[in-house]
Formats: C-alpha cells, sequence, structure tokens
C-alpha cells in the first residue's frame, strides 16, 4: 500500500484528506508543523507528501527545501495565494504540482494518484529494469536515477524530467517554452524576454507597482521597447508612491487573510460534499456537520472583521455621534456575553457604575469596541478571569478590561494597535491582526483614548476613556 504524508496546520483539513485517499487504497499521516514532517520522513517512507505554503514556524518553502536536501519523492504544494509568484517559487524550489485553496476533493485525489503513479514503481512489473545509456551517463527509468563515473545519484522528480526530456532529444535545438510545457504540463509566459511577460509586467506597472523592470539581454529584439519602458517607469515613480503604499497595505491584508479564509473554506467544502456524497453516515456524518459548521462560524468572523476594517478606511465612512448612557448601554452589551463566559469556563467581575454616566459616542462603533476587546480576551488570552469596571474618572468615563492570560510581551506590547500586526508570529492561534487596530481607530475617531500595560504570565489591561458630556 502506498502511503503519503500530509503536511498542513489545518487539522480537520488533514483528516479529510487521509479518509478521503482510503477509498484508492492509499494511507495517509499527517503533522501541522514543517518541523514534525521532516521528523517523520526520517521514520517513514512515504511515496507523496502534500505541503501548505503556510504554516507555524517553518513555512511551507523552508520546509521544501529541507525536504528536498535529503528526499526526491513528489510534493504537491497547497497555496491560499492564487498568484504565479507563489507558484513559480515553489516549482523552482522543487515542488511538482500545485493546488490553490478551496479545491475539489475528486481533484485532489486525482492529482495524488496521478503523481504517485508516476513517479513510483505503482505499475512496473516484477524484474523489469529500463536504462538508457549516453556516453559514459546512465539513467535508470525505474529507480529514476542517474549513474556516472563519480557514483549513482536519485534525482528530484522534476530534475530527473528535465534531464530525461533533454537526453531523448539530444541533438536538437529546444527553446524554453518546449522544455517547461513537456516537463511541466503547463503553459509557459514566465520568461522575461517574451512579449506575455512584458505584457504582464505592464499590467503591474499601470496598477501602480512601480519597482517592475522588464528584463530583456542587449541582442533581443525586445530590448529597445523594454529599456524605454523602463525609462517611463523610473521617471514617474516618485508620483506613483502613494499608490504603491496603498497597494502594498492592500497585499499585506490579503496576505494574511488568506489563509485564514481559504483554508477553512477548503475544510467546509470538504466535510460539506463528504456528507452530501454519502461518503461518511451515522454519526461520522454528524461529525462532519459540526466540523463544517464551526468552520462557517470561523470564515464569518474573518469576513466581520474585514468588513469593519474596509468601512473604516473608506471616505464613506462616518459617526453618528449621540448623547448616551453608557452605563446602562454597556450593561445591555455584557448580558450578551455571559453565557459564552460560562460556556468558555470564565470567572467574570463586572462592577459599573449605578450612576448614570452620559457621554457622546456613536452606538455601533462603542458596541464593536467592547466586543473586540472581549474577543480577544477569549480567542489569545488563555485568561480563566476577567474583570470590567466602568466608572466617572475626573470629567471622563473609564472603561477598564482586564484579564490573567498570558500577558504580552514587551516588544509586542508597542506595536498591539497596528494593522496587521500579529503577537503569535508563528500563526498557532487564528487572527486577522486587525481588531485592536479597528478598536483604536474607533476609539480616536470618537475623541477618546485607549491604553494597555500587561506582564507577561500574569494578564493584560486595557483602558479606555472617553470625556464626559457636559
Amino acid at each position: 500500500m502506498n502511503r503519503i504524508l500530509i503536511i498542513d496546520d489545518d487539522r480537520e483539513l488533514c483528516a479529510l484528506i487521509k479518509r478521503s485517499v482510503q477509498t484508492e487504497n492509499i494511507a495517509a499521516d499527517f503533522c501541522n508543523t514543517g518541523k514534525e514532517g521532516l521528523q517523520k520522513l526520517k521514520e517513514q517512507e512515504y511515496q507523496l507528501v502534500i505541503l501548505d505554503v503556510m504554516m507555524p514556524g517553518m513555512d511551507g518553502f523552508e520546509t521544501l527545501e529541507e525536504i528536498r536536501k535529503e528526499h526526491s519523492l513528489p510534493i504537491l504544494m497547497f497555496t491560499s495565494k492564487n498568484d504565479s509568484i507563489s507558484k513559480v517559487r515553489g516549482l523552482r524550489a522543487g515542488a511538482d504540482d500545485y493546488l490553490t485553496k478551496p479545491f475539489d476533493m475528486d481533484e485532489l485525489i486525482a492529482r495524488i494518484v496521478s503523481l504517485i503513479r508516476r513517479y513510483t514503481r505503482f505499475n512496473q512489473q516484477a524484474g523489469t529494469v529500463q536504462k538508457l545509456n549516453f556516453d559514459g551517463l546512465q539513467i535508470d527509468l525505474e529507480n529514476r536515477s542517474v549513474t556516472t563515473g563519480n557514483g549513482t545519484f536519485e534525482l528530484p522528480p522534476k530534475e530527473f524530467d528535465l534531464l530525461l526530456y533533454c537526453v531523448k532529444n539530444q541533438g536538437r535545438i529546444l527553446t524554453k517554452q518546449q522544455i517547461y510545457e513537456e516537463v511541466w504540463g503547463e503553459e509557459y509566459f514566465y520568461d522575461d524576454s517574451n512579449i506575455m511577460a512584458i505584457i504582464s509586467r505592464l499590467r503591474d506597472v499601470k496598477n501602480g507597482n512601480g519597482n517592475r523592470r522588464i528584463l530583456s539581454a542587449t541582442n533581443e529584439l525586445t530590448a529597445p521597447l523594454a529599456y524605454e519602458i523602463n525609462e517611463i517607469v523610473v521617471a514617474y515613480e516618485s508620483r506613483l508612491s502613494a499608490v504603491r503604499q496603498t497597494e502594498e497595505t492592500n497585499r499585506q491584508l490579503m496576505t494574511s487573510l488568506s489563509h485564514d479564509v481559504r483554508t477553512p473554506l477548503t475544510t467546509l467544502i470538504g466535510y460539506l460534499d463528504a456528507a452530501h456524497k454519502g461518503i461518511v453516515t451515522g454519526k461520522d456524518r454528524d461529525d462532519y456537520i459540526e466540523t463544517a459548521r464551526r468552520k462557517a462560524h470561523d470564515l464569518k468572523e474573518y469576513i466581520d472583521v474585514l468588513f469593519d476594517w474596509f468601512k473604516l478606511n473608506s471616505n464613506e465612512f462616518a459617526l453618528e455621534i449621540q448623547s448616551i448612557e453608557a452605563a446602562e448601554f454597556t450593561r445591555n452589551i455584557l448580558i450578551d456575553w455571559i453565557p459564552i463566559f460560562e460556556d468558555k469556563q470564565v470567572d467574570y467581575d463586572i462592577d459599573i457604575s449605578e450612576q448614570p454616566v452620559r457621554v457622546r459616542l456613536d452606538i455601533d462603533s462603542y458596541m464593536r469596541i467592547i466586543n473586540n476587546l472581549i474577543q480577544n480576551v477569549i480567542a489569545h488570552s488563555h485568561a480563566d478571569k476577567i474583570k470590567i469596571s466602568l466608572s466617572k474618572k475626573e470629567n471622563s468615563m473609564e472603561l477598564l478590561l482586564a484579564d490573567n492570560g498570558v500577558g504580552i510581551e514587551k516588544e509586542d506590547l508597542k506595536h498591539i494597535f497596528e494593522r496587521l500586526y500579529k503577537c503569535d508570529k508563528g500563526r498557532s492561534e487564528k487572527g486577522s491582526g486587525l481588531g485592536l487596530s479597528i478598536v483604536h481607530q474607533l476609539v480616536e475617531k470618537m475623541g477618546g483614548s485607549i491604553a494597555v500595560e500587561s506582564i507577561p504570565g500574569k494578564g493584560t489591561e486595557f483602558s479606555l476613556r472617553f470625556p464626559l458630556e457636559i
């Protein structure tokens, strides 16, 4: 029986793939970090590796490079970014195939079967050995190895295919396009010297990426055109700086969220398809639907935060400031959180002034501030106690929210309100990196202030102040 290794930080997706490949008589092991995957490859022989690009600790590209130092087995990569740059980087680093999340599970299985059949002796008859000899170079087709005067070597799958294609066409002049399309089986358009590449880069420049340059050798027909275009781009690059900055911000946002959106979406679709097609029944079907439900709620959270951020940073955003009695309004917000505290086994201490506290605020924004702060505690602090208090302090209303969780390191604390900043560098916990940034922006837009103090291992306290209504 063939065996594959799945390296992906989404445990539900790994479990789904493991169960799905069993229909093809393929066994599967899985782990959730690149480091764990490398260790499993030392302990067990596999016929294929499935590798996610975005993972905690070592990312997929780093893991791929380490695998290729020791192993030549085929590698299928998952990516959440549907762009040619990531794909080309993976292929050049030694990946054999690519799938963009979300994908169809049937397509994934077909690719797995195809790669295993292509790169192993799956269909070879016992005792048959196929070898090619070329002036001291021997190519073993069965073992996919190469023997020279210096010994026998195993090549990565794509390198072996490239060598085999070249030796079979010895004496012929082959273009890069011919080689790429034959070996990789895809349309070729990555060469800087061809017209399609120039068009692609011109589109990037048109969209504000002034850092792109068109590369061309001096003897190529496109060289004069490339030089003129590059000079135009350089001349106008300063005028494009603002546009580039906006584009970079959006790129960071999409990169940050793509994994957290596409991965649960892939799992959601896969589990629902399995239940719909009758692959699982009874209790297993109920478990699959429950997993899909949880993933759907995760997606809703990400989308809510994303919409909030875009709305807040658009020209159409406007506050509806009005006079409110903050003490009673805050109590009403917290009532909805009490069942959640109890479900999460978080002890809560709510101390809100019995005296009226009138301030001028935007109701929706104030509610979003409280909800984001509490959600941040629930999702990231690992606290089992939370204290919320509201009182008058001089000419201000003061809202305090404290927990006894893991706290925030000093180096992270000064960046806590920056957009897309995550204290969890390894991405072991979900989060968009936008929640606290949204809180900070809303507080300032309503004329308030926010501060945070934290002691690692002991907890964190957020303090907000808004001017009292005169």
